[in-house]
């Protein structure tokens, strides 16, 4: 029997542009942090990590991680960079997580 992959796409294409959130440091936090079955071992072993420009495909099988667990996971990572009162986490279908500004600024408001 083969396992079932299921892809999450985390999305921040936003604040890429901005200059605020990184891809590189996004996937190095998640590597470091998350677990699968309790375990850091086999995170490394069943979890996958593709570097897209503005976003970060990560490969997991069908169990090994929630959608709601992943949603968290960005949420500390938001912490850990201090942006968590400026960004929330937003789930779009059923594997695509997006990052948000609270607040936007529009620059047409300020003229």
């Amino acid at each position: 029997m083969t396992a079932e992959i299921r892809k999450f796409v985390v999305d921040f294409a936003e604040q890429k542009k901005d200059g605020i959130v990184a891809s590189d440091d996004l996937i190095s936090y998640l590597q470091a942090v998350m677990k699968v079955r309790n375990s850091k071992i086999f995170a490394a072993k069943e979890l996958q990590f593709k570097d897209n420009t503005t976003s970060v495909e990560i490969e997991c099988k069908e169990n090994a991680v929630v959608k709601k667990n992943m949603k968290q996971y960005v949420r500390r990572f938001l912490r850990y960079k201090s942006l968590a009162n400026y960004i929330k986490v937003m789930g779009d279908g059923s594997n695509k997580i997006s990052l948000n500004y609270i607040n936007p600024v529009e620059e047409d408001a300020e003229e």
